[in-house]
């Protein structure tokens, strides 16, 4: 991390200067293998599969081609447990939030879980083929039934199945706290009917998941994260703004944070992205000031609306525990490699944004090429574009681009500078990114065998990212690549 030099001045920037000495030497090798794997392998309007996810589909399609050439004999159908034991390994290995696919491929949790869900089903497919073949094999021997290891068996597999049937969105977005705890308690006894049913490879997939407890366990006691954050209402919306003073920088943009407040019940913990993180005049608070921005949304939040607006006594903020920061963008915006940004979000999807262009800007005050940003956000309540508004930065290199798709009413309230950019009116994606691809060409004028890269970072609801990914493979060619990530908060 680089440091204030001696005499009070900024230093030169320098890319990845947030990561340790490590990371530095590492990471760059990454992306520049992973530039590589991020190619498409097959696109098209229902599917886009790049050569790293189809890399990281390598071990599921191996699982089917072994099932397909097992041996056709009893012996060969007796050992099928193999084929449920695989896929576990692989589920329980995903869904940890420290993992070394985080750091040698750059895959974070949130990224993992598709592969997470893929496993488990196959998990439970593959147990009702062992379950089949098991009773075929019983049959032909004329085994008795009602064996320890069938008891077993059928235990593990229904916790398994109430596993993946409470996995649904519907359920886990309704009933989380629910969809959590029991996750938790069916894996464990799931693991201990599978101990009893002698399946000890999955072992190795418990190995994984208690390093990652321990890691975090030690972090979060050893680590030096804040415990105490001050919480403010943010007139004209239901918002809450959080600051939370740490003596070192912990995160990078596009990053969050798993918050639980004591005050409240120390049985939920909740992930918030962080809006801001920067450096604190008032060394005594601590060296940096990171803030998390939460719209009011449920009960939990709510708690949190009342604590801002009551306030401790003593006004030394309230007692918290923080876990993370994890994420990790699937574009280099630490590097070098962009001069040009577009951030696309709707309604809280702003926040990870926030972090990015300030921290661009700053940078950018350091040495660091920044040509354009294009900040475009579309929100549907008034209230919450007056909440969120003062937090865009005003500057020359940042083009502001508002859409207000609700009631307008409360919009007359907005700050000069910003009321004039607002389109009361939805967005498309496709005729914006072809002015930004018209205004970089203008500026940047035609290179011979050159293509200007664009990251563009979205941040919303699942179909308007679809739609402003299906833009950026409409305008990329002749001279201009739009190079598309979005956040993904299917937790």
């Amino acid at each position: 991390m680089q440091r204030a030099t001696p005499d009070g001045t900024a230093p030169v920037w320098v890319p990845y200067e947030n990561r340790n000495r490590l990371e530095r030497l590492y990471v760059p090798v990454r992306w520049k293998a992973a530039t590589l794997l991020q190619n498409y392998a097959i696109v098209n309007d229902y599917i886009t599969l790049t050569y790293g996810e189809a890399l990281m589909l390598l071990p599921f399609l191996l699982f089917i081609t072994m099932q397909g050439f097992n041996r056709q004999n009893h012996e060969g159908m007796g050992k099928t447990g193999h084929w449920v034991q695989g896929p576990l390994v692989l589920t329980i290995a995903t869904a940890c939030k420290n993992s070394p696919l985080t750091f040698l491929l750059g895959v974070p949790v949130e990224r993992r879980l598709w592969y997470h869900k893929v496993s488990a089903v196959m998990t439970i497919l593959n147990s009702y083929y062992h379950i089949g073949m098991c009773y075929l094999i019983d049959t032909w021997r004329g085994d008795s039934a009602g064996s320890k290891a069938e008891l077993t068996g059928w235990i593990a597999m229904g916790c398994l199945s109430l596993l993946v049937a409470s996995g649904h969105p519907g359920f886990r977005r309704s009933f989380y706290n629910t969809f959590y705890y029991s996750h938790v308690a069916l894996i464990l006894a799931s693991i201990v009917a599978l101990m009893f049913h002698k399946a000890y490879y999955v072992m190795i997939g418990v190995g994984f998941w208690t390093a990652d407890v321990l890691v975090r366990f030690l972090y979060g006691t050893f680590g030096k994260l804040p415990r105490k954050g001050f919480f403010d209402p943010i007139p004209g919306g239901r918002t809450v703004k959080i600051r939370i003073y740490t003596q070192h920088r912990i995160g990078r943009p596009g990053q969050y944070v798993y918050l639980t407040v004591p005050e409240l019940t120390y049985f939920e913990s909740h992930p918030f992205t962080i809006s801001r993180e920067r450096a604190n005049p008032d060394r005594e608070c601590g060296g940096y000031e990171l803030t998390l921005m939460i719209r009011v949304l449920g009960d939990w939040t709510n708690g949190l609306h009342e604590l801002a607006l009551r306030r401790p006594p003593d006004n030394n903020g309230y007692d918290l525990l923080l876990q993370g920061p994890y994420g990790e963008p699937r574009l280099d915006v630490e590097g070098d490699r962009y001069q040009h940004f577009v951030m696309v979000s709707g309604g809280v999807g702003l926040t990870p944004w926030l972090y990015l262009v300030h921290d661009l800007l700053e940078q950018s005050s350091r040495g660091r090429v920044v040509s354009r940003v294009w900040f475009c956000w579309s929100v549907r309540c008034a209230q919450m574009l007056d909440a969120f508004v003062n937090c865009v930065p005003v500057n020359e290199r940042v083009a502001t681009h508002f859409c207000l798709t609700g009631p307008s009413g409360a919009a007359s309230g907005c700050i000069p500078h910003v009321s004039p950019t607002i389109q009361l009116a939805r967005l498309d994606p496709q005729p914006y990114l072809a002015a930004i691809r018209k205004e970089i060409l203008v500026a940047c004028g035609t290179r011979s065998g050159d293509s200007e890269e664009v990251a563009v970072l979205f941040c919303g609801p699942p179909r308007f990212g679809e739609a402003v990914r299906k833009a950026c493979l409409a305008c990329s060619g002749d001279g201009v690549a739009f190079d598309f990530h979005t956040e993904v908060f299917e937790f």
